[in-house]
């Protein structure tokens, strides 16, 4: 019995610590601070053990005898493991029964796109990059067209079948080519959406900038373009990332809303940028037959999203895990949330959130959770 609850244990005490580690990435801590926790939490996670087997093995009859004479921190730290351990496993079973919301997503098809086919050559720049595409099961390539047709509980008629591109964590960070992103281009293209949004981290190198010019410049959407900026646009001067995205035909929507109309309907489209800039602009009380769309970054933003009476929002930010276990699903989000909004799509009072797995990251290494463009069919039922 022993043995079992000590794997249940370290099960437990691995959870405990990625959990520790996505609340402490989901913070505004500044750069350095935020490597230090992370790497101390490295340094717990891996010397708790070994400490507490010494305990054990010094006194072997009181690990797991708590409420006792002999009971050590050791103990109570270890039955505080196995529950994490046991709840956690409910929590993440449930968590992927409920990820993609089936009230909301009424159809819903994949399409692989297969980027080393029209690539003739592989696209890493680094030696780091090189290593990583040699992992075995690595789906940097693999990029997924998934088709989601959405039913929004108060969608105007006039916008039934409005079809929406999603976007987000594009990360141009130098450690692949910038052929590899302007893949996205026919891709999106396509798709023949009505608007297209994009969820942030967008360019995080300066010397990336003039990628931005046959990258999303020629991307083509007949309602218009949408962005906010991420985490990782602020590396870099995110004033002139705006100024050449703006310059593009892109509209910058990260501190204010922006009205126009679609088919006649009034719409209003915000976005939100917290944790790490901000404060967003209020939104104004909802008109008449309006259609409010609203932009996170991050989905730790939803409880504002519903706030701003929003219909749909979109979010991106936790690549959806990144690398997914089998079953258990992701593991790594930075998020408050931990894993729960780390992708799919979730209905919350009024409000349709999807957050998508996004396209790239500054780690150019996915298993078990390709890339993303997400195509929203939007539909009233």
């Amino acid at each position: 019995m022993n043995w079992f609850l000590i794997a249940v244990a370290l099960v437990g005490h691995g959870f405990l610590w990625v959990a520790i580690v996505n609340r402490l990435h989901a913070c505004p801590v500044v750069r350095w601070l935020l490597e230090a926790l992370t790497r101390l939490s490295l340094l717990l996670f891996l010397c708790l053990p070994v400490v507490i087997a010494w305990i054990g093995f010094q006194q072997p009859s009181s690990l797991f005898q708590p409420f006792t004479s002999e009971a050590t921190w050791a103990t109570y730290y270890c039955w505080l493991c196995i529950w994490v351990c046991v709840l956690s496993l409910f929590a993440k079973v449930f968590e992927e029964r409920n990820r993609y919301d089936s009230k909301v997503v009424v159809e819903s098809t994949s399409q692989l796109h297969d980027l080393s086919e029209s690539l003739s050559e592989e696209p890493y720049l680094t030696d780091f990059a090189k290593r990583l595409a040699r992992v075995p099961g690595n789906q940097t390539m693999q990029l997924h067209v998934e088709n989601r047709r959405l039913k929004l509980p108060a969608l105007p008629a006039e916008l039934e079948g409005t079809r929406i591109v999603h976007l987000s964590d594009i990360h141009m960070a130098g450690r692949l080519e910038r052929r590899y992103y302007e893949q996205l281009v026919e891709v999106v293209n396509e798709q023949q959406p009505d608007v297209i949004f994009v969820t942030g981290d967008i360019v995080e190198k300066t010397e990336c900038w003039p990628w931005l010019e046959t990258t999303l410049a020629p991307m083509r959407a007949r309602l218009g373009r949408y962005f906010i900026l991420g985490n990782h646009d602020l590396f870099i001067d995110e004033a002139e990332t705006i100024k050449r995205l703006q310059e593009l035909g892109w509209t910058y929507v990260g501190d204010q809303w922006e009205q126009t109309s679609w088919e006649g309907v009034p719409v209003s489209i915000g976005g939100n940028e917290l944790h790490w800039k901000g404060p967003p602009a209020e939104p104004q009380p909802k008109r008449p037959a309006e259609f409010r769309l609203a932009l996170s970054h991050t989905p730790d933003q939803l409880r504002w999203c519903i706030e701003a009476e929003a219909d749909l929002a979109l979010a991106g930010h936790t690549h959806g895990g990144q690398f997914c276990a089998p079953i258990l699903g992701p593991i790594l989000s930075p998020s408050l949330y931990g894993t729960k909004y780390c992708c799919g799509v979730f209905l919350g009072g009024g409000t349709v959130l999807h957050v998508t797995r996004g396209f790239s990251g500054k780690t150019p290494l996915r298993l078990n959770c390709p890339p993303e463009v997400a195509v929203l069919t939007l539909t009233d039922g």
